[in-house]
């Protein structure tokens, strides 16, 4: 049987799969409400946030996410009314990236079915199933990766029009997720070496400047900086256990009061990105497996052998996927999704080097890696998770618990504009509570705990919160404020000296 009948067959069986099945297994994360919330301001407030979750800017419009996504995404969440959108959208994206992935497969390996093959190997990594479960970017952000891959070869004759297309795909890949910023100047910064220089050069940056240039003016006109991120104030702090939800009511120490604190705080983090990499790459399954495979090429074709990256716009490529790493390393980041982008180059390129060769075996290679793929992408996973699929799609779209929780508030005084502090996500998942309600929201701080009382007397005064939800804590976990207890089936308290 022709390979690449099969691999497009398994490749659509598993994607149908996971599409009718991700509900049942997982749930929306506060990342997916949170985008969700901002893709509906489009065309009107744009990203003016109900739900606060920038505590060290202390606007009401959001820098969390970039904005490219959220924009992509609005058309969907108005088709269908809800954020099953975002979830539509995401599976769509990942569509285009796997067609996109078999153009750049066929230009590079002059093969059919490795760009559909390393798509359909991904679909096993927790990562990307957890982003397209989520309605989130990365799978939009692969597509834009594989068309860049295209762009790049023998960019060295490119024409002006297509030098002015990498740009912009360079800065979409930013506008996507703030994390491929080193990513683009890694991609700035190595073209010259593919015979981009001079003038050509500047077309680049000219593209790459133009589809950045709208978060610059919106960054300039609500945050006075040339590129607001909630990610520099985590970067630059000499804490290493800063996050973005965190609240200071004094200025925190970065790297400007103690730089060589600061790089040692960086240097702390290498090892704990160092074990996530490793375990992402042992998740992924596939890639470990691709090893012995690449080595038994290899072997058997001895000095002939053809290289494993067959293009010099590749080696660049692969610079381009692992440059946000660096960013990781700063952060501390080390969630495994954020390696899905590295992971799928290197299966992609373990495939199409394994595919290219004695036709009957590297048929019968990739047929059975595909049958693999199939069954653990969406079989297994689908079993595996089976025991908690009744909780998670109750999770996922029950919204008894919001209604009920705005009929407490509004029976209590309360009004939208009135910001609910949540003690935790235990009762009402408060990212879920505010992009549905458009009530104002305040998650707890994330450094709650290791503020003293003055600290956060001056947070619940500096929000304005009205509301508590959550566990019915004393006094003194409530800095000092009185608070009386609302009628509600759920732990509802109204602060008494909250506006009328």
């Amino acid at each position: 049987m022709d390979r690449f009948r099969v691999i497009p067959a398994l490749f659509a069986a598993s994607l149908v799969a996971l599409f009718v099945g991700l509900p049942y297994v997982t749930s929306f994360s506060p990342d997916s409400w949170t985008m969700f919330e901002l893709a509906k301001t489009v065309g009107r407030d744009f990203f003016h946030a109900n739900t606060a979750r920038e505590y060290t800017s202390g606007s009401e419009y959001s820098s969390a996410f970039a904005p490219l996504w959220p924009v992509l995404v609005a058309p969907f969440i108005r088709l269908t009314g809800s954020i099953q959108g975002s979830y539509v959208a995401a599976f769509a994206a990942y569509v285009g990236f796997a067609l996109a992935a078999e153009q750049l497969g066929r230009r590079v390996f002059t093969q059919r079915g490795v760009g559909l093959l390393s798509a359909l190997l991904l679909l096993r990594f927790l990562g990307i199933r957890s982003e397209l479960g989520g309605g989130r970017s990365i799978p939009f952000y692969l597509l834009e990766l594989a068309l860049l891959g295209t762009l790049l070869l023998d960019v060295g004759r490119a024409s002006q029009r297509r030098l002015v297309l990498l740009g912009m795909v360079t800065g979409a890949l930013v506008m996507t997720r703030f994390d491929a910023l080193p990513a683009a100047l890694v991609l700035l910064l190595g073209i010259p070496l593919l015979g981009v220089r001079g003038l050509r050069w500047l077309v680049v940056a000219g593209g790459f400047a133009f589809a950045i240039s709208p978060w610059v003016a919106y960054s300039l006109n609500h945050f006075h900086a040339p590129f607001a991120t909630d990610n520099r104030s985590v970067a630059l702090a000499l804490d290493p256990n800063a996050f973005v939800f965190d609240f200071h009511f004094r200025p925190a120490l970065t790297v400007r009061d103690a730089p060589g604190a600061w790089i040692l705080k960086v240097i702390g983090h290498v090892p704990t990105i160092a074990t996530s990499i490793v375990g992402a790459v042992m998740e992924s399954v596939f890639l470990p497996l691709l090893a012995p495979f690449v080595l038994w090429r290899a072997h058997r074709d001895g000095m002939q052998r053809p290289p494993l990256v067959p293009h010099s716009a590749l080696v660049l490529l692969l610079l381009v996927v692992l440059a946000p790493i660096a960013g990781y390393v700063i952060t501390g980041y080390d969630d495994h999704r954020y390696y899905t982008a590295s992971i799928w180059l290197l299966e992609f390129l373990a495939v199409g080097y394994v595919m290219r060769g004695d036709e009957r075996v590297d048929r019968r290679v990739a047929i059975a890696f595909a049958a693999a793929g199939f069954i653990l992408s969406a079989v297994v996973m689908r079993f595996a998770f089976a025991r908690d699929s009744q909780a998670l799609a109750r999770e996922r779209f029950d919204q008894v618990p919001i209604d009920s929780l705005v009929r407490c508030l509004r029976q209590a005084g309360g009004q939208p504009a009135d910001a609910v502090w949540f003690r935790g996500s235990h009762v009402v998942n408060p990212f879920k509570f505010g992009a549905l309600t458009e009530w104002r929201v305040l998650p707890n701080p994330s450094n709650w705990m290791r503020l003293d009382a003055v600290e956060r007397r001056a947070f619940l005064d500096k929000y304005g919160a009205v509301f508590v939800v959550g566990e019915r804590g004393s006094t003194d976990e409530f800095a000092g404020r009185p608070a009386v207890s609302v009628d509600c089936a759920m732990p509802v308290r109204r602060f008494v000296d909250a506006r009328p």
